[in-house]
């Protein structure tokens, strides 16, 4: 099982954010926003 998604919501993190990190793009601001807080926590920064 995928760990929580550190951006909030209550999915995991390959549910939630983990696509958005993986290349996808962000179908909101509000998912671009979690997903860059994401890629934050968890130091996954380009």
């Amino acid at each position: 099982m995928s760990p929580p998604c550190p951006c909030g919501r209550a999915a995991p993190l390959a549910d939630c954010c983990g696509h958005y990190l993986a290349g996808a793009p962000a179908p909101d601001a509000e998912s671009l926003m979690r997903s860059r807080y994401t890629a934050y926590v968890l130091e996954d920064e380009v």
